[in-house]
């Protein structure tokens, strides 16, 4: 939305959550994505997850050797991560700290979403404010 400069104090950004629930089988980035584009959300962070990785990959250091790890019906222990919707595409990345043998961080390259998996992502949304005479 373009506006004038004296517009432009007139906007007050709120913070809103967004809480995108998957269906056994959707991937996850994609998920994501559709959520953002429906509610109109140029940019967002990831605040929390909640649930099961079905199948997936995630990418990750042990030292100085880059692994990808499989994850299958793995839980998901935290997330964090940042999302900027493009015209055409979704830029970003999420990482995950899944509990596995132990517990391990890593930016997840591809997931479909198991059972009852809940992804809160932390937007602001620009609203109009009463202008002072």
């Amino acid at each position: 939305m373009r506006m004038g400069g004296s517009e432009y104090f007139y906007m007050t950004a709120k913070k809103k959550v967004l809480s995108v629930e998957m269906d056994e089988g959707d991937d996850v980035i994609k998920s994501i994505e559709q959520a953002m584009r429906d509610n109109s959300i140029r940019e967002s962070s990831v605040q929390s997850i909640e649930g099961v990785i079905k199948s997936g990959i995630m990418n990750t250091f042990n030292g100085n050797k880059y692994l990808a790890i499989v994850l299958d019906n793995t839980s998901i222990l935290n997330a964090s991560g940042n999302f900027q919707l493009g015209k055409e595409e979704l830029f970003g990345g999420l990482n995950v700290s899944a509990k596995l043998a132990k517990a391990t961080t890593g930016r997840l390259a591809s997931a479909v979403a198991g059972k009852g998996l809940k992804v809160s992502l932390l937007f602001y949304k620009e609203e109009p404010r009463e202008k002072k005479p």
